[in-house]
């Protein structure tokens, strides 16, 4: 696992008091420094102001030893065993930036080395602790290169065949990308991005890229996303992907308002981070677009934008020397990498995701481990400097600069060669899945291939492939060239085998001729022998017979002249017989050099007809494959037809639900009325009956409301009589005649005063409940009547709205079934755009399949 980033500042740390110093004078190599004697008191000094439990300035906590060594919110700043690999040494002896303190010279030299001795022995807490265990480095430059199953190794067979643009020069390809599983090559330059096929250089086809100029083309690291990113300067860029194996666009990412600089797309093809000259690093999610994360830690253009092979990081670098890597995930920052001066030109990750690899303008290669952010690696590539860096899987290093060189490494930086120089400034240069070739483009528009073997150079891919016209053109002169050639060989064997079954025949005939004669032969010499047979006893029966009789001895004379005559003839037959073979032998040689020379001659013919016949068959792949693009522009039209056509059918079946719910509303609506009108008979019987009872309950009201207001005109007028009554009993009872019975009545009539009021009050309180409850009678009655009127307007309404309904419904049964009609017309012409298509494209990977299966079986 890779460790937490480190973290980003450290405490200021002044210069140390004069009992440091003195203390640290005191202590000898041999003893064992440890935190609590030596070190924390330099803290206590000048660190924990800043970095104690309270403020734990950059989360670093230098007040306790578990806190030093547990580091701050961004890792570890000390190593056990190795101070110049630990982040606190290195930045208060001012090695690294930011150098602590600011602005001041570095600590005394003797608490730097009580610091140093401190971390060497193993950063011990007291004398009694056991040393930290040094861990051993982690990074080596041999490494297993990373799985490679899941890569795929497909080529593109279906790309679009015709270039987009065509200049009377050649333009420069301004980025390219190796493929990681398959030797072809993606070029990016002139609108467009090119595929070359590495093995025989052939154009596989071409990608558009429609707004301004590609300045970026990578690889998913699966190999099956093929992403190109640029535009136009300071108008408007973005980042589009498309399948690398049929060339089909996935989508667009990012609307810039400048160009794309740098891009790439992680390895679970769920980011895509990129930048420009805003110096923003933007990621997207390549599902929704959505904008993830904005990155403003640079300081000038984004020069390079790569994730690890893993996925887990994220490198960035500026025009300005700036190199950051960042959590994939999180977006936070891992490391901060220092050591470029000038601006960073390209960047790129080993395989196994530990080491990252920068050049820049001055020249130079930095090679980083990924285990403590450190810079492992240094060298001088290119005078005027590097351009290009590159990783190939197995570790070597490829890179291209302004010497017009491209350089091949090791993976520690050692020169493995140059190869030969190329005629402008290396923009760009790779290598391919395997290993063995190397791509290099140079300013001029030049894209050679080399053997990374022998650094020579086997071939040249055109960044100004001609059109697609001429193309086709020269495949078909080339087919009809190589079909000529095909019927010319074809003749000349045909030829050439009569020849070859004339002679043979002749020789056959001489041979036989020859046996025959043998044969004669041999019957000669055979009755030649027996002549003399004949003739040797003929001879020894006359000398048996001696001086016999006279008559025998004259016949055996004669038989002796006869077998004589005989012999010589036989003799003759037999010099005839091999004169006749010496001549068959003589023209049977001369024939079987003549058969040997026809035979020879066929032979040979063959090879040619059989080269004629690859040749022919190889033309009529590459007129197959321009076949094949013939349709790309039909194919096109036909999916423009296809999407229109959905779109259409979209639109009718939307037509189609609506008509069908704006007829269910109406059929409900309808419903709804004439159910309403089946009930308001009983509706209108029963508002009467409302209205009925708040008239009466009106009536009663106004009749209580009558008696009781009599009543209490009694009662005041009551209370009039005895107001006054009061008032004559009670001047009286001023009177000092009156007679003593005048208190007594003047107290009874004024009780009886008290009782008419207090009877008022009651009855003015039921004159006013009564009032209320009579104007709620009213408004009762006046709602029923309301209801009555309202109901009855409904019902006399009813008809005319239920032959509204009934003919709003007959409008949209009518409009539902013809929207039914085009929705199934659009589905019927949809299905025939999609079967025009299906049609297209099967004629075009029928085609195809002649062209790759040629192509597979000349490679392999």
């Amino acid at each position: 696992m890779l460790l937490r980033g480190r973290y980003r500042t450290i405490a200021w740390i002044v210069v140390i008091g004069a009992m440091q110093f003195a203390r640290a004078a005191l202590v000898r190599a041999e003893d064992r420094i440890t935190y609590q004697d030596h070190v924390r008191p330099i803290f206590a000094s000048n660190c924990l102001s800043c970095h104690n439990p309270d403020k734990r300035e950059a989360g670093l906590d230098l007040s306790t030893y578990r806190g030093a060594m547990a580091g701050g919110s961004s890792g570890k700043v000390l190593a056990p065993g190795n101070a110049n690999s630990s982040r606190l040494f290195l930045l208060i002896s001012h090695q690294e930036e930011p150098a602590m303190p600011p602005n001041q010279a570095p600590i005394a030299n003797e608490s730097l080395e009580l610091v140093r001795a401190w971390i060497t022995q193993g950063c011990r807490e007291t004398k009694d602790s056991a040393a930290q265990t040094p861990k051993q480095p982690t990074v080596a430059f041999k490494f297993d290169a990373a799985d490679q199953s899941a890569i795929a190794t497909a080529y593109p067979h279906a790309f679009p065949k015709q270039p987009f643009v065509q200049s009377a020069q050649r333009g420069a390809i301004s980025a390219m990308a190796a493929h990681p599983g398959a030797g072809w090559v993606a070029l990016a330059g002139q609108n467009q991005v090119l595929a070359y096929d590495l093995r025989n250089f052939e154009l596989l086809g071409v990608l558009p890229f429609k707004n301004g100029m590609p300045r970026v083309v990578r690889f998913s690291r699966s190999g099956r996303l093929l992403l190109a990113a640029g535009g136009v300067g300071a108008t408007s860029g973005d980042v589009r992907i498309w399948n690398a194996e049929t060339g089909e666009f996935v989508g667009k990412f990012g609307e810039e308002y400048d160009e794309v600089l740098a891009a790439d797309i992680d390895a679970s093809q769920q980011r895509i981070a990129l930048g420009g000259p805003a110096g923003v690093v933007k990621v997207h999610a390549t599902r929704s677009g959505e904008l993830l994360n904005r990155n403003e830690k640079h300081t000038d253009w984004i020069t390079a934008v790569a994730y690890s092979p893993d996925g887990i990081l994220l490198a960035t670098a500026d025009r300005a020397g700036g190199l950051f890597v960042w959590e994939a995930e999180s977006h936070a920052e891992f490391y901060t990498l220092k050591g470029h001066s000038t601006a960073i030109t390209d960047m790129s990750w080993r395989a196994d995701s530990n080491v990252l690899a920068t050049c820049d303008e001055s020249g130079h290669v930095f090679l980083w481990e990924m285990h403590g952010g450190k810079e492992v690696k240094r060298w001088k590539a290119h005078e005027g400097g590097a351009l290009s860096v590159a990783f190939a899987r197995d570790g070597r290093i490829v890179t291209g600069g302004r010497d017009r060189y491209v350089r091949w490494w090791d993976g520690n930086g050692g020169k493995l060669r140059d190869l030969p120089a190329v005629d402008d400034i290396v923009v760009d240069a790779d290598v391919n899945a395997a290993g063995t070739r190397i791509v290099a483009a140079d300013l001029n528009g030049m894209v050679r291939v080399f053997n990374a073997e022998d650094g020579a150079a086997v071939g040249e891919l055109l960044a100004n492939p001609p059109s697609f016209d001429e193309q086709r053109a020269a495949a078909q002169t080339a087919f009809g060239a190589a079909d000529a050639a095909l019927v010319e060989k074809l003749a000349a064997l045909a030829t050439a085998q009569q020849a070859a079954a004339a002679a043979l025949a002749q020789y056959d005939a001489a041979n036989l001729t020859h046996e025959q004669a043998q044969t004669a032969t041999v019957a000669a010499e055979q009755a030649l022998q027996q002549a003399d047979a004949n003739l040797v006893a003929a001879e020894t029966a006359m000398a048996a017979l001696g001086d016999g009789d006279a008559s025998v001895a004259s016949d055996l004379a004669a038989s002796r002249g006869s077998l004589a005559s005989a012999r010589s003839s036989a003799k003759a037959a037999l010099d005839h017989a091999k004169a006749a073979v010496t001549k068959a032998a003589q023209r049977r040689d001369e024939l079987s050099s003549q058969r040997d020379r026809t035979a020879k001659a066929a032979g040979e013919a063959a090879p040619a007809v059989e080269a004629a016949t690859n040749q022919r068959e190889a033309a009529q792949a590459q007129l197959a494959k321009w076949a094949a693009g013939d349709l790309e522009p039909e194919i096109d039209k036909t999916r423009g037809e296809v999407a229109a056509a959905q779109t259409a059918y979209e639109e009718a079946i939307a037509a189609r639900d609506l008509a069908r719910n704006q007829l269910v509303a109406a059929q409900t609506e309808l419903s709804s009325a004439r159910a309403m009108q089946a009930l308001f008979p009983e509706t209108m019987n029963q508002r009467a009956k409302d209205m009925e009872a708040a008239g009466q309950r009106v009536a009663q009201m106004q009749s209580q409301s009558t008696q009781l207001q009599e009543r209490l005109a009694g009662l005041q007028g009551e209370q009039t009589a005895l107001a006054e009554s009061i008032q004559r009993l009670t001047k009286m009872s001023a009177n000092a005649d009156a007679e003593n019975t005048l208190p007594t009545a003047l107290a009874k009539t004024q009780e009886a005063l008290a009782l008419i009021e207090a009877e008022l009050q009651r009855t003015q309180a039921n004159v006013d409940t009564t009032n209320s409850e009579l104007t709620a009678a009213n408004v009762a009655l006046a709602a029923a009547q309301a209801a009555i009127a309202q109901a009855t307007e409904k019902r006399d309404a009813l008809p005319q709205l239920i032959a509204s309904g009934e003919a709003a419904v007959a409008t949209l049964e009518k409009a539902t079934s013809e929207a039914d009609a085009a929705a199934k017309e659009r589905e019927t012409a949809l299905a025939e755009a999609k079967r025009t298509l299906d049609a297209l494209v099967k004629q075009r990977e029928d085609q195809l399949r002649v062209w790759v299966a040629w192509r597979e079986k000349v490679i392999k």
